[in-house]
């Protein structure tokens, strides 16, 4: 499991660990940003799951796609989740992610793949194993290796507080 390294003031790790992941489990879509090597923005709405243990977010998406070029070059991303249905007066719940990006690992596909058919269980009409993955679907597991975040968790840390958290990466 990897740990957290630090966490900002008002929060212990385990509270910010619980805060993050209660907010990603709730939530099917994120924003992935990302930047050219011109330095031009990017931005693209996916599916994800997270693995919980290292703290890693899979997006299954075309490689040749802007934001898949993207990671390929630069190998970093942002992410936002946060749910879309929020009102104005609700008390407000987000997270921001940095993260090492890149094309998950061949190893780990199949594993990605049952959490994936396990969160999304119409991919199923699409894809049985890995294979079908670029075959049917042109599209590949791209990881996303969260190394910090910052975290908007209203109701449970209080009004326009963030909780800014490191963790710690080998």
């Amino acid at each position: 499991m990897i740990e957290i390294a630090s966490v900002s003031a008002g929060a212990d790790h385990d509270a910010a660990r619980a805060s993050l992941f209660s907010i990603l489990d709730a939530t099917p879509l994120c924003t992935i940003a990302t930047c050219d090597a011109a330095a031009m923005p990017a931005a693209a709405t996916a599916f994800y799951v997270v693995d919980h243990e290292d703290v890693v977010i899979y997006v299954l998406t075309g490689p040749d796609t802007v934001h898949g070029r993207n990671i390929r070059s630069s190998g970093r991303a942002a992410l936002s989740v946060f749910s879309s249905t929020q009102e104005w007066t609700d008390a407000k719940r987000g997270v921001q992610l940095s993260a090492a990006a890149g094309l998950t690992k061949a190893d780990d596909v199949e594993r990605v793949l049952e959490l994936y058919l396990k969160s999304y269980p119409g991919l199923g009409k699409w894809v049985q194993s890995a294979g079908d993955i670029d075959k049917k679907l042109e599209s590949r597991f791209f990881s996303f290796a969260v190394d910090r975040c910052k975290i908007f968790d209203e109701p449970n840390f209080g009004t326009e507080v963030w909780i800014e958290v490191e963790f710690a990466r080998p």
